[in-house]
């Protein structure tokens, strides 16, 4: 045999190292795909084992609730799954179109021999109608599932193509990876091979030639190598080398053995956040289905659950009811307490709920303050009635938060399925427009859904619609009514009313207690109310060029208005636009009104009065009339509601209510206007209770802007011929 070079040994342990290589690569490709397609048959056959073991003795005489389990789990995993007797006749599928039937797609008879041996098998749907053939796993199906020996009664069949198809398209990843790092591999192995061998030899032939010339002094020093190759030829430069590589050696252990240390601390830091990885992982998958705060089922969740009832109730031609509750002034509560106190209060709610329902009943929370619970198999409707007159109860009661109790109400629709709706959209909708209705019925009470409340909100719908357009085409107008100083009889202002000249065919006369509030609702009062300001300011420019600048003027407030971010803004840039007096400028609010967000409104009111602009209490004695509101509300005048001058002189508890709001306006140094005046009776009386003003049809109806400033040219002509 020749001389062996280190080329020649470098060249055969690369062909050797190649070869074992490529036989590790190819038995780890077998096995990863080998455990693969055992790890989705195991986890099926798994899954079938939990879905047998139900608890259910005698299936086959128990196929409703088995279909019912059966249904549960198609609808949370999506998998086929069907139970066959043992005449291979369908008794419970997931798909419930399909019982009844027998199954013919099992050619090799798997099935069959499952229910023979009693043993677990594996087969391919041969079904022509599927584009891709189902991989299904068959277990026996005893008469009692805890028992093993129990007597097979049918085969139950779990599809588990989607998880096989999963691990496998795994597997072919595994296998492209393999192949590229093996090609990678050899590549960088070949090259790194060819470029190590010509590098040592000639390095070690220079080296050769450079210590020899450092020893030439001593010849005789040499060490034994049995080879024939260069590193013979070394051999006695390495032995006067030891003493240094040893200590060159030592050094590197050293520094080795730290980095390891380094890399164990990195290891652990790593395991670390991988483990809070799976966690945060964990939990925000659960928080997908799962409201955080209440840890009920979520919207997404309640869509799924909906559905799969829904489909169930459809199968079993059963009933299903849905209950769509919302929180009363829940805003005010959060916005007055804080969110920590509004989420401590939407807990407890979420708690009552809970103990108000059956165990098979399903509570979620939708979002914000909106509940829903779903009752499956009902019997009567009047169980949704007492289900909800309970919930209104439960909710009344006083809840315990940031250490002080308070009450808060709901209100809730109904509706009612197939009866109201055969699919999800219509059921929720429906159970929407009944809960809006039982809050425009006073809230605290509960609405069923009814066709005929499908037929208002249409037209209602309609009419908002038609108002929008009428904002649009500036079919609005304005009438003006008179208010008259009690002490000279003269007109010395006006209130402005909205009017709706051009109103659409088929809603009849309506007036402006039927389109305002829907205005309201709807949030158009917002423009048509700035509409309202801007031609207020306008027409009294007009009367000021004709002499009667000192004539005041008011324009009503909604809540929408003052809950409105740009309503100051707005009123701040009309008048400068129009450069109207502002203190000719009076703005009327309701009692209630101004209740719904109490500070803010007050806030709002103290800079319009900043301003030079003065602020009525309108209808005043019909809302929340207390001595402690009217200190906070920064007001200059009251308005009496019409309703307790309508019964004066005549009703002596009207006639005594009216003369204390005046008495007590006055000890406040506020203007007191009398509303709904239409006797010289009532003006005897109110003059006696020392009232400021007067308004009403005694003096004039709401009149247009040309009829009104020919009150005011006629008052001027009376005028100048007393004079």
């Amino acid at each position: 045999m020749g001389k062996r070079t280190i080329r020649d040994k470098l060249i055969i342990n690369f062909a050797a190292f190649t070869g074992l290589a490529c036989a590790f690569g190819l038995a780890t490709i077998l096995l990863n795909a080998w455990m693969a397609t055992d790890a989705a048959v195991l986890e099926a056959e798994h899954v079938a084992e939990m879905i047998a073991n139900n608890g259910i003795v005698d299936p086959l005489d128990h196929v409703d609730e088995l279909q019912q389990h059966i249904m549960k789990v198609h609808a949370l995993q999506k998998r086929d799954v069907f139970v066959v007797d043992r005449s291979m006749r369908i008794v419970a599928d997931s798909d419930a179109d399909e019982i009844g039937s027998r199954f013919t797609y099992d050619r090799a008879g798997v099935i069959a021999t499952t229910m023979n041996e009693g043993r677990p098998g594996k087969f391919v749907e041969d079904n022509p109608s599927l584009k891709e053939s189902n991989k299904l796993v068959v277990i026996p199906l005893r008469r009692d599932q805890s028992r093993s020996n129990s007597e097979i009664v049918g085969a139950l069949a779990l599809e588990y193509t989607a998880i096989y198809d999963e691990l496998m398209e795994s597997v072919h990843l595994f296998i492209r990876f393999i192949v590229v790092l093996l090609a990678l591999f050899l590549a960088i192995t070949y090259a790194l091979s060819s470029h190590i061998s010509r590098s040592i030899i000639a390095s070690l032939k220079r080296l050769q030639g450079a210590i020899e010339a450092l020893i030439q002094g001593n010849h005789h020093a040499r060490v034994n190598i049995a080879s024939e190759d260069e590193v013979a030829e070394l051999a006695g430069c390495i032995n006067r080398l030891a003493d240094k590589m040893e200590a060159s050696f030592r050094d590197k252990e050293e520094r080795l053995a730290a980095n390891a240390e380094q890399l164990r601390l990195m290891n652990i830091r790593l395991a670390d956040e991988v483990q809070q990885h799976k966690l945060s992982a964990e939990r925000t998958e659960y928080f997908a289905y799962y409201d955080h705060l209440t840890t009920l089922p979520n919207r997404r969740m309640f869509s799924h659950l909906l559905g799969a009832a829904i489909a169930q109730a459809s199968a079993r031609k059963t009933a299903l009811g849905l209950l769509f509750i919302d929180l009363d002034e829940f805003k005010h509560i959060n916005d007055t307490l804080g969110h920590a106190a509004g989420d401590e209060l939407l807990m407890s709610v979420a708690t009552r709920l809970k103990e108000c329902v059956r165990v098979g009943d399903t509570t979620a929370r939708l979002g914000g303050d909106e509940f829903v619970i779903l009752v499956e198999d009902l019997r009567e409707k009047s169980h949704l009635e007492a289900l909800a007159a309970k919930l209104l109860d439960a909710l009344q009661l006083p809840h315990r938060i940031a250490g002080a109790e308070f009450r808060i109400t709901a209100s809730i629709g109904i509706s009612i399925f197939p009866d109201d709706g055969e699919d999800e959209t219509s059921l929720m909708k429906n159970a929407d427009m009944a809960m809006y209705q039982a809050k425009r019925h006073g809230k605290n009470n509960c609405q069923l859904y009814c066709e005929e409340l499908q037929s208002h909100m249409e037209r209602r719908f309609m009419l908002e619609s038609s108002l929008r357009q009428a904002l649009e085409r500036q079919e609005f107008t304005l009438a003006y009514q008179p208010k008259v100083c009690a002490a000279s009889g003269r007109i010395i202002g006006a209130e402005a009313l909205l009017r709706w000249n051009a109103q659409p065919a088929g809603f009849g006369n309506l007036g402006p207690c039927d389109f305002i509030p829907v205005a309201e609702d709807s949030g158009l009062i917002v423009p048509i109310g700035r509409w309202v300001l801007e031609t207020v300011c306008l027409q009294h420019n007009e009367w000021a060029r004709h002499g009667f600048g000192e004539l005041n003027v008011s324009v009503n407030l909604s809540a929408r208005q003052l809950a409105d971010s740009s309503f100051y803004n707005d009123v701040v840039s009309v008048i400068a636009r129009t450069g109207i007096d502002c203190a000719r400028l009076e703005f009327e609010l309701t009692e209630s009104a101004a209740m719904e967000n109490m500070e803010q409104t007050i806030a709002l009111l103290k800079a319009m009065r900043k301003q030079g602009m003065r602020i009525a209490l309108d209808d005043f004695g019909t809302g929340y009339s207390s001595l402690s509101m009217l200190k906070q509300l920064p007001v200059d005048a009251i308005k009496i509601d019409r309703s307790f001058i309508r019964d004066m002189p005549g009703d002596t508890h009207a006639n005594a209510l009216t003369h204390a709001i005046v008495a007590m306006s006055k000890v406040m140094d506020l203007r007191v206007v009398a509303e709904g005046v239409e006797t010289v009776e009532q003006v005897d009386f109110l003059k006696q209770c020392d009232c400021d003003e007067f308004q009403g049809f005694l003096f004039s109806r709401p009149v247009s802007p040309e009829a009104f400033f020919a009150l005011l040219e006629q008052q001027k002509a009376l005028d100048t011929l007393v004079s």
